[in-house]
């Protein structure tokens, strides 16, 4: 058993492992922002977690299906989407905020939403481009 882990574990690269972290961002934005705006309907768009949740499975399904250098790619197009359907819903909160209509200050909902959601994005943006597994000589 330690011999195949030991030989998954040689054909990846530092690439492989950020992948995973990105996947893993993906999974704990979405849930950030669900639990931060699930009862703000007006700022809540479901369509934005279902995309960071659908691009992480889909990006583990490849992992099932041994195709490492697809993985960032989907993860991060999950995430593109997510983060689009997010600016979408928040923009009219962002305008009121800045225009000092409401309030004075964002919240920290917006704020820890903002900030993982970035973290997400980048990680995966960055895992696009480094190298999943090592070539075959």
């Amino acid at each position: 058993m330690g011999e195949k882990i030991k030989g998954f574990l040689a054909e990846k690269r530092y690439g492989f492992y950020v992948t995973l972290c990105g996947l893993a961002m993906s999974v704990v934005a979405a849930i950030v922002y669900a639990v931060q705006y699930h009862s703000y309907v007006n700022f809540m768009s479901w369509a934005s977690f279902w995309m960071f949740l659908v691009g992480s499975v889909l990006g583990v399904v490849l992992l099932v299906l041994r195709r490492y250098n697809w993985v960032a790619g989907i993860v991060g197009v999950g995430d593109l989407l997510g983060m689009l359907f997010f600016i979408r819903n928040i923009f009219p909160y962002v305008s009121n905020v800045l225009n000092g209509v409401d309030v004075a200050s964002f919240s920290s909902n917006f704020i820890l939403s903002v900030v993982f959601i970035a973290i997400a994005v980048i990680i995966t943006a960055v895992a696009i481009f480094l190298p999943q597994v090592k070539e075959k000589d």
